[in-house]
């Protein structure tokens, strides 16, 4: 949903699955940021953002991060 530009709907079911898991993985965290991000949801962006920072540093998602950060910045 959120590569066909259907944010709520994106945004519903990440939501739903956020609630269900214990530790999300690093591209789930990745797609939490960028559906936050386009929702305009700072607190949200930042939340996943950290999460994603502490757990999973090494990831190509925390890479893919850093470069999006810098150029959205």
């Amino acid at each position: 949903y959120f590569k066909k530009g259907e944010l709520k709907t994106a945004d519903f079911y990440y939501s739903n699955f956020a609630r269900q898991v214990t530790t999300q993985s690093a591209r789930a965290l990745w797609l939490g940021i960028q559906i936050a991000a386009e929702l305009k949801q700072k607190d949200r962006v930042a939340s996943y953002e950290l999460a994603l920072k502490k757990l999973y540093p090494d990831s190509d998602e925390f890479r893919a991060w850093r470069k999006w950060r810098g150029s959205s910045s």
